[in-house]
């Protein structure tokens, strides 16, 4: 898999995306939505954290240093 396809936890928009389950005749679907994609995308329930995608507006998530210090005590 080429390095352009991400998780989309793995984005520093994931805390603002929102996610809706939704029904079209007899299958459920979720519906993803990122306010920095400005669309929203549509997934099988067990496939919308496991699939990576490729996305224009990526930026990776950059834990701060406290965040590290704090999980090194931890253990």
């Amino acid at each position: 898999m080429s390095d352009n396809y991400y998780f989309h936890k793995d984005c520093k928009y994931y805390p603002k995306c929102t996610e809706e389950t939704i029904k079209e005749g007899k299958r459920e679907y979720v519906r993803f939505n990122c306010p920095a994609f400005g669309r929203s995308l549509k997934y099988y329930p067990g496939d919308v954290h496991t699939i990576k995608i490729s996305c224009s507006k990526f930026e990776p998530y950059q834990r701060s240093l406290m965040e590290l210090i704090e999980g090194s005590g931890q253990g």
